[in-house]
């Protein structure tokens, strides 16, 4: 699922991965449901909560108890 081989990478969870940080990079935090909106067309709900739990295990994103998704990482 990271990175089959019998996989487009648009369905990766890198790609996926890179297009919820662009779109929490953008806003600096934004709600969960504002992210389910606005990645609407290019991710379902389901694989949007699968990849915010791959970016929290990555340290690179969070979810707050408000529901507010937020970048965790610095750039340098």
């Amino acid at each position: 699922m990271i990175m089959p081989k019998e996989m487009t990478p648009k369905d990766s969870l890198y790609y996926k991965g890179y297009m919820v940080l662009n779109e929490v990079k953008k806003q600096g935090s934004i709600k969960f449901s504002d992210l389910v909106f606005n990645l609407r067309e290019d991710i379902s709900v389901n694989a949007l909560i699968l990849t915010l739990d791959w970016l929290y295990l990555l340290n690179a994103a969070i979810l707050d108890e408000e529901g507010v998704v937020s970048y965790v990482l610095k750039e340098s």
